[in-house]
């Protein structure tokens, strides 16, 4: 069984309560996963009859801009036995969309002086889910010219790492 809440406010928080009967304990174990502000989409995204939990990392809220500055890479989530298990690189097609939309916002932020870091942090951990982690850099570095540059990247590559995003030695 599969019961959603919102905690209310202006984008904070739902969360999923999902509970599971094991006949051989004859009990209920509950299990929790918070969506924090963007909440999911259930789709059986590999047509196997199950459905995938598709969401957003919501760890990128506030991170590199004010919320609506931030951008959210994409993450999948399969249910299975009282565990949430991230399948996001599973699904290229979804990432690749993700990526696809991240850089247009970019530009569209860009051309009216909107802030764009939280956008291209998302832009980017897009690109290394498929495994084009040097390809994204290289575009960032093209194309993000401000002053606290250095910064930036440093703090993004620390924050991807930390994230599980970037996992060889960069």
């Amino acid at each position: 069984m599969l019961l959603d809440s919102f905690t209310g406010g202006a984008h904070c928080c739902s969360n999923s309560s999902i509970y599971r009967y094991v006949p051989e304990s004859g009990k209920y174990y509950f299990f929790q996963h918070p969506w924090q502000h963007t909440g999911y989409q259930l789709k059986d995204l590999d047509q196997d009859g199950l459905p995938e939990f598709a969401g957003y990392d919501n760890s990128f809220a506030y991170t590199f801009a004010s919320f609506a500055g931030s951008g959210f890479p994409v993450q999948i989530w399969q249910y299975r036995q009282g565990k949430m298990l991230d399948q996001t690189r599973r699904y290229p097609k979804q990432i690749y969309a993700s990526a696809f939309d991240h850089w247009k916002w970019y530009q569209e932020a860009k051309k009216k002086d909107y802030e764009v870091k939280g956008l291209l942090a998302a832009y980017l951990a897009d690109k290394y889910l498929l495994n084009q982690g040097q390809n994204g850099w290289q575009r960032l570095q093209q194309v993000y010219q401000e002053r606290d540059r250095q910064q930036y990247f440093a703090d993004l590559r620390q924050f991807l790492k930390a994230g599980g995003y970037i996992s060889e030695p960069d």
